[in-house]
C-alpha cells in the first residue's frame, strides 16, 4: 500500500484511512456534514499528491523539472537518479 507525503499528517489529525487504488487514503475526519459545513465556512485541503506520477528523461530532465515544479529537485536527485533505470529519470519529485 502506497502513502502520500502527508499520510502521517492525516492519520494524526484522526482520519479515517482506506485502500483507495493502491494507496492508503483518508475518506473521513470528523462527518461528512460538518466537514462539509467546515469548508463552506472555513476552507479545506485535498491531498492530491497521489494523482500524479511522471517521468521526465534526456539532459535537461533537472532542469525541467527545477523550473516547473515548486520543490528543489536537486536536492534528492542524485539518489533518486541512483536508483533509476535512467540516470535522467525522476518519479514524483515533489517526495523526499
Amino acid at each position: 500500500m502506497r502513502k502520500t507525503p502527508l499520510n502521517a499528517v492525516h492519520r494524526e489529525s484522526g482520519a479515517k484511512m482506506v485502500p483507495f487504488g493502491g494507496w492508503d487514503m483518508p475518506v473521513e475526519y470528523s462527518g461528512l456534514i460538518s466537514e462539509h459545513m467546515a469548508v463552506r465556512t472555513a476552507g479545506g485541503l485535498f491531498d492530491v499528491s497521489h494523482m500524479g506520477e511522471f517521468e521526465v528523461e534526456g539532459p535537461g530532465a533537472l532542469a525541467f523539472l527545477q523550473r516547473v515544479t515548486a520543490n528543489n529537485v536537486a536536492s534528492s536527485w542524485t539518489a533518486r537518479r541512483n536508483t533509476r533505470r535512467s540516470p535522467c529519470r525522476a518519479e514524483r519529485p515533489w517526495t523526499t
